[in-house]
């Protein structure tokens, strides 16, 4: 929904048996939908539409359409065609919202499973506003047999990181998942 035009509605989901994803549009406040694009002109592909999926309209203009998935779209005619916005590849994968501010034209939101980000300038540009926050999901970690100052952990979608004496230095990416420390010899790490 965009303050501009209180009566357009945008929906979006994923074609049955396929991994594209698909635009519907109301001008009637959500009565009836018209189909943007099709399972033939669907450009944007995601197999994993259940973990991360969000749609916005910008407030100013409701033909300018955003859609946020592992990676950034952007349409101008209304949902019909989608560009990759190329600068998006700068955020962390998996965003979650989308959200046009109403207090500064054209800035967009962005939350991901890096924190929060926006852009002023379709991606030139893209501060991260929770940078400084030094938060993370630890799925697994390890601690050395002979030394407890050595651990390994592996953080989602932050990588692999190998600590001593609390210095960390990463050595995997991605998932991090599961690490391990030989018993014997802190020196190799499994992971």
């Amino acid at each position: 929904v965009t303050p501009v035009s209180p009566d357009v509605v945008y929906i979006a989901g994923q074609y049955t048996g396929l991994d594209k994803i698909g635009v519907c549009k109301s001008t009637d406040g959500g009565l009836n939908f018209s189909e943007m694009t099709s399972t033939g002109t669907a450009t944007i592909s995601n197999t994993q539409i259940w973990y991360d999926f969000t749609i916005a309209v910008d407030p100013a203009d409701e033909s300018h359409v955003s859609v946020s998935l592992v990676g950034h779209f952007e349409s101008t005619d209304n949902g019909a065609s989608f560009n990759t916005v190329s600068g998006a590849s700068q955020l962390h994968a998996d965003i979650h919202c989308a959200k046009y501010s109403p207090h500064f034209p054209g800035r967009l939101y962005l939350t991901h499973d890096g924190g929060v980000s926006y852009s002023d300038d379709n991606f030139v540009n893209i501060p991260e506003i929770t940078s400084n926050l030094r938060v993370t999901q630890i799925y697994r970690f390890a601690i050395s047999a002979t030394d407890r100052t050595v651990t390994t952990n592996g953080y989602q979608d932050l990588g692999s990181y190998h600590s001593q004496d609390g210095v960390f230095t990463k050595f995997g990416g991605g998932d991090g998942m599961n690490t391990e420390i030989d018993y014997t010899d802190d020196n190799v790490i499994y992971y």
